[in-house]
Parts: structure tokens; sequence; C-alpha cells
């Protein structure tokens, strides 16, 4: 698991955070990551250094496990947020809430291969702000997801797409 910490330097709690890249690995060790996770509880800054990191490492030209080599040129551009293949999708409205029109223009998107890496990574901060209308914008796109495309969801609290319980693997903070 990598130094996981805040943006004022420091420590997450490492027994959770030991417990949640253990379930992960061992998605990867068994050949079946999920295709969307969501993090609740815990920190709004836990909740987007743990998907920061979890991109990252998905994104690892060297590892072909759950660590980043933060060295290769994927680990870089993710380290900056500038890689094409991680989309923040909340830092692309303008107001900071999410918009039917931005959601819709991304799926659209997500049906090309991604840019750089074998995979295109949605990270979704504050999901369970998201109004009843883009939930149902997403939901075909998170429920049969192309394989190179995966979804990262952040919130206080699980919440459910239209009252659906999607595949998503949940894990507290």
């Amino acid at each position: 698991m990598p130094g996981v910490s805040d943006s004022g330097g420091r420590d997450l709690n490492r027994m959770q955070m030991r417990r949640i890249w253990d379930a992960l690995s061992g998605f990867i060790s068994a050949g079946r990551f999920p295709h969307a996770l969501f993090f609740y509880g815990g920190g709004e800054t836990e909740r987007k250094t743990l998907a920061d990191h979890l991109a990252q490492a998905l994104l690892c030209e060297r590892s072909g496990a759950l660590v980043a080599c933060n060295e290769c040129n994927s680990c870089r551009k993710a380290a900056g947020r500038i890689h094409p293949d991680i989309i923040y999708v909340k830092e692309m409205s303008d107001n900071g809430k999410y918009k039917v029109d931005v959601l819709r223009e991304e799926i659209r998107r997500g049906s090309y291969l991604p840019n750089d890496g074998r995979l295109r990574i949605y990270v979704f901060a504050e999901a369970d702000t998201m109004s009843e209308i883009c939930q149902n914008t997403l939901l075909k796109f998170i429920e049969e997801p192309k394989s190179f495309n995966r979804f990262i969801f952040c919130g206080n609290f699980v919440f459910y797409f239209r009252g659906r319980n999607t595949r998503a693997f949940r894990r507290r903070l």
C-alpha cells in the first residue's frame, strides 16, 4: 500500500487504508477487479486521496499489482492530475455541481479507447450530491461499461442509483 496522506501531510488511518488496499489487491490477484468502486465515510480529503492513489496505481506502466512506481510517465501525469485517462467529472462543471450535459459528453467519449493507458478512470467526488436526473443519465454507462472504463465514486454515505443496488464494490473509510 502506498503511503497515503492528506494535503496537510497527515497520515490517514493506516488500519482502514490497509483493509481497503488488501481487498482491492485481492481482486487484482483473482483477475476480477470491479468496474465500479464506491468509497464512503471518512473525510472528503481521505476519499479524494484514495481515489487519486488508486487511479495512479491502475494506470502505472511498470506495475502489474496495485502499487504505483511513481517514476513512469503515467505515474507522473497522474500525480500531477494531468493524466488524460483520469477524468475528474465534478471538476469539469462550472459551479462544482454535476451537470447532465457534462455527463452526457463523458458518456459519449467513454466509447473511445483511452489515450495513454489501458484504462480510462472516471472519478466522481461527492457522488452522493448527484441529482436523480444525473444518476439516471449515468446508469446504463455504469451498468454496461466498456472493458477499459473504471469508475470511482466517493461520498459521505452510500447511495443507490434510482434505488438500485449496482454491482459496485463499496467500502467505508
